[in-house]
């Protein structure tokens, strides 16, 4: 029987893996919070200026389809928990995330220079560390 990543104690963030090494280091964070969670990435970009194909912010996109978990009930779970840390994160902080009925996780600004890029990929690890931190992390009894 495979672990549910739901399952399993990682002490840190970083003790999450990835589900491949292709991931860009500015948005690795969050694909990890996102398969802490039990939630199948599909793609993921951290940002790009330079690209003309490049997007503005960094973004994760995930399977919200229920063929791709054991059962419907799993998945609603999972985005349910997923849901309630951007919730409480968007609660908290000046940059807002939010989820697309189609599997994307995106931050609300769009950047228009290397600062506010910088500043997006930032933020997109802050609210990696929100989401292990209070939805991942077990907490000490």
């Amino acid at each position: 029987m495979i672990e549910s990543p739901m399952s399993q104690e990682w002490r840190e963030l970083k003790d999450i893996p990835l589900p491949n090494d292709r991931i860009e280091k500015g948005i690795a964070d969050l694909v990890r919070a996102l398969t802490g969670l039990g939630i199948k990435t599909n793609e993921s970009c951290e940002g790009h200026l330079d690209k003309p194909d490049g997007s503005l912010h960094p973004w994760v996109t995930f399977f919200p389809f229920p063929f791709m978990y054991p059962n419907a009930l799993e998945l609603s779970t999972r985005l349910a928990r997923l849901r309630q840390a951007t919730e409480d994160y968007n609660s908290k902080s000046p940059i807002k995330w939010e989820i697309s009925m189609r599997g994307y996780l995106v931050p609300t600004a769009k950047a228009s220079n290397i600062d506010e890029l910088l500043t997006l990929q930032k933020d997109a690890s802050q609210f990696a560390n929100f989401i292990f931190g209070n939805h991942i992390k077990p907490s000490k009894q």
